[in-house]
C-alpha cells in the first residue's frame, strides 16, 4: 500500500493542472491543458505580430503594447529596453515614419524607457494625425477698418484712411 504523503495532490504549484471541460448544449467537452511555455509562445506571437491601426491613437497603442509586455513579465519573459522601443515605433502606422526614422537613431534609445518614447513622441501626434490643437475650426479670415478724418472746411477736404489687417488660422466657434 502507497502512503498518502508519497501521492503527488494535483495542485499548480506542482506543475500539474487539472484538465478544464466545457458544456455545450449537454455535451461535456475537455479543454486541451495550457501550459506556461504555451502561454509564453501565444504572447511572443502577439508581440510579434503586434501592429498599430492607422485610427489607433498613439495611447491605445502604448496601453495595448504595455500590457503585452506586462503579461510577458508575468510570465517570466523579459525583454531588453531596445527592443521594445524599436517595437513600438516599428509598430506605429506609415504615417508616423518621419518621426520613426528620427527618433530609431537616438543613441539613448537603448536606455529610454517606454514610458520615456512615448512622452516624446505624444508631442508629434496632433501633427502626424492632422489635429489642431483646439477642436473648434479655423479660417481665414480679414478685417477692414476704415477712419474717416473729415473736415468741415469750405473746400470740404476728405482724409480716408483705409487698413486691411489678415489672420490666418484663426479659430471660430462651431455651431
Amino acid at each position: 500500500m502507497v502512503a498518502a504523503s508519497k501521492v503527488p495532490m494535483l495542485k499548480p504549484e506542482n506543475g500539474a493542472t487539472l484538465p478544464k471541460t466545457q458544456v455545450v448544449e449537454g455535451v461535456i467537452t475537455v479543454m486541451p491543458i495550457t501550459t506556461a511555455e504555451e502561454k509564453v509562445q501565444r504572447r511572443l506571437k502577439q508581440y510579434e505580430n503586434f501592429i498599430a491601426p492607422s485610427s489607433e491613437m498613439l495611447d491605445q497603442t502604448f496601453n495595448r503594447l504595455q500590457k503585452l509586455m506586462s503579461q510577458l513579465e508575468i510570465l517570466g519573459k523579459k525583454l531588453s529596453q531596445e527592443d521594445v522601443n524599436q517595437k513600438l515605433l516599428r509598430s506605429l502606422s506609415p504615417e508616423w515614419n518621419t518621426y520613426v526614422v528620427v527618433w530609431r537613431n537616438k543613441a539613448d534609445l537603448d536606455t529610454m524607457s517606454m514610458d520615456g518614447l512615448y512622452n516624446n513622441l505624444k508631442v508629434y501626434e496632433p501633427e502626424v494625425k492632422g489635429m489642431s490643437s483646439s477642436s473648434s475650426s479655423t479660417q481665414n479670415m480679414a478685417f477692414v477698418s476704415s477712419s474717416n478724418n473729415n473736415t468741415s472746411s469750405t473746400n470740404g477736404a476728405v482724409n480716408t484712411a483705409q487698413t486691411v489687417n489678415t489672420a490666418y488660422g484663426v479659430s471660430t466657434a462651431s455651431t
